[in-house]
């Protein structure tokens, strides 16, 4: 937590406090968490759609 407050503090003018720090971390797993799975929504996506569209190669 220690470390949280020490990168969040310059971004605000009050303290941030231990409570703070641990709802930031929390917050910033749950935005990775999220870009996850997009990605990995993508990445089915787009193998989806390769073995579905027709062979090109002769």
């Amino acid at each position: 937590m220690d470390q949280t407050i020490a990168v969040w503090q310059p971004c605000t003018d009050r303290a941030l406090t231990r409570e703070d720090a641990r709802e930031i971390a929390s917050n910033v797993i749950g935005f990775f968490r999220v870009l996850r799975e997009w990605s990995e929504e993508e990445r089915r996506s787009a193998v989806s759609t390769e073995s579905s569209s027709p062979s090109t190669s002769k």
